[in-house]
């Protein structure tokens, strides 16, 4: 386990540019937006890396901009994100006496964010940035490579066991709202992966209980202290920016039953299920489906198949709060601008207090979406949120689809494997070659007699010695 160190990091994306020296045609998109310790630039065990700038918003908390990968084989930083960061977490209770909406009222940065030790960061680096004016450099940020288990494994073929343990490079920060306190998460994966998470713990509300069973759960002894059910609704703001694209566009991924059924396989009774992409082409909220997704795909970035690269927005099965008009969508696509950054209770003058539900209400055509993404979790308390409360996490995944042509960390030995490749042999085995078989002769139409037997045995003739030569007198050679 190592130290954490404390890295000083500059306030303002400007000081950083301050003291930026490389060249505009050696430098990234990212390196151009950020330096120092606000660029965070990892190459991972598998060889494949991730560069970013990051910031901490006073409201929004942890933001992280210009997010490129570097595929291992690729040789070059491909932008992922504009721009990702939660845009609003609204809190209402059971009871209907109580709803927060913490980003926007009690702030998730600037001073509710709490110092980064041992504790939150034992295997990362501590990164420091400005925050208030009595707290100028505050070591916030945790970042660092960390272990992610199994990334893949094959033994299909005779080959070799093909298997290898992934890594990530994870980004997190720790903010108090009152008895809570949150942690939000990025997790960027070797693979290309980016997972999006807000774990939350703390302690529960001592001011939220009931005597009502349908509001609440006991959590003392007996039948008593009911404290109050109540929900968090996560909402993120995803701009993508695939390969930097002049254009974007978003792709909904659906996959429905015909009513038709296989009649082989083992039941003989298989539904048939068909896959449609059709365009979202206008600004727009959406619940989701089941077998239903959403990809952004650049079409002018291709990978080596030349197919378009794109990043699809996976959730799990999310509890949307369909209860008003700010939470009752899964997720929503907008045209950027710059004055729609809050979810709800928007703070900024030009939309004082306006929501996604304003944003779309235009129905702009969709260029360089940005994604609004929804995550909901239905909090009944329990015995065991006593105390502090297990951190419980919600969120979603960014899932590379045709980013690269074959796994971005592809083995040498399946480099070979990109498509069907039934009938073509493994360049890997070398083919054991089929012996000549030996053969029999065919029968002659006539037997060979067999010889009858002698009276007496069969004398074994001995062949004679070689005679040697008889002896001289005395020895050859001697005078």
């Amino acid at each position: 386990m190592r130290v954490p160190k404390l890295v000083l990091a500059a306030a303002l994306a400007a000081s950083s540019l301050a003291g930026f020296t490389s060249t505009a045609s050696a430098a990234s998109v990212t390196e151009l937006s950020c330096s120092g310790p606000s660029l965070v630039k990892e190459t991972l065990r598998s060889g494949s890396g991730w560069e970013m700038c990051w910031r901490i918003d006073s409201y929004r908390g942890l933001v992280v901009d210009k997010v490129a990968f570097t595929p291992r084989d690729e040789g070059r930083p491909v932008m992922v994100l504009d721009s990702i960061g939660l845009a609003q977490l609204n809190v209402p209770y059971d009871t209907g006496m109580t709803e927060y909406n913490d980003v926007t009222t009690y702030q998730v940065g600037g001073r509710r964010m709490q110092d980064q030790t041992a504790i939150d960061c034992p295997a990362g680096e501590i990164r420091s940035s400005y925050l208030t004016e009595t707290r100028p450099l505050a070591p916030v940020l945790c970042v660092g490579e960390q272990e992610a288990g199994l990334a893949y494994r094959s033994n299909i073929t005779n080959d070799a066991l093909y298997g290898a343990q992934g890594t990530h490079l994870v980004l997190h920060t720790v903010s108090r709202i009152g008895w809570y306190e949150y942690q939000t998460e990025y997790r960027f994966h070797d693979d290309g992966e980016i997972t999006v998470r807000l774990g939350a713990t703390g302690d529960l509300s001592p001011n939220d209980y009931v005597d009502a069973v349908n509001f609440g759960w006991p959590i003392a002894e007996g039948q008593e202290d009911f404290a109050v059910n109540h929900y968090h609704s996560a909402f993120w703001r995803v701009a993508f920016d695939i390969d930097s694209a002049a254009r974007q566009r978003v792709e909904k991924i659906d996959s429905e039953f015909t009513g038709e059924y296989g009649t082989t396989g083992d039941t003989g009774r298989t539904p048939v299920i068909e896959t449609a992409i059709s365009p979202v082409n206008r600004e727009q909220k959406l619940i989701l489906d089941n077998r239903e997704t959403y990809r952004v795909v650049n079409p002018d970035s291709l990978n080596a198949d030349g197919h378009a690269r794109s990043y699809e927005i996976v959730m799990d099965r999310a509890q949307a709060y369909a209860l008003n008009p700010e939470t009752d969508y899964d997720l929503a696509f907008t045209e950027p601008k710059s004055d729609e950054i809050f979810a709800s209770y928007n703070l900024l003058p030009s939309k004082p207090n306006a929501s996604v539900t304003q944003y779309v209400a235009n129905r702009e055509r969709l260029r360089k979406p940005v994604a609004w993404v929804n995550v909901g979790f239905h909090h009944i308390v329990r015995d065991e949120d006593q105390s502090p409360m297990p951190i419980h996490w919600q969120g979603f995944t960014l899932y590379p689809r045709d980013f690269t042509a074959q796994n971005p960390n592809v083995p040498e030995g399946r480099k070979w494997v990109n498509g069907d490749m039934r009938g073509v042999p493994n360049p890997n085995i070398t083919p054991t070659p089929t012996p000549t078989p030996t053969v029999t002769p065919s029968p002659s139409a006539t037997p060979t007699p067999t010889p009858a037997p002698s009276a007496s045995p069969t004398t074994t003739s001995r062949p004679r010695p070689t005679p040697q030569p008889r002896p001289t007198g005395r020895p050859t050679g001697w005078g």
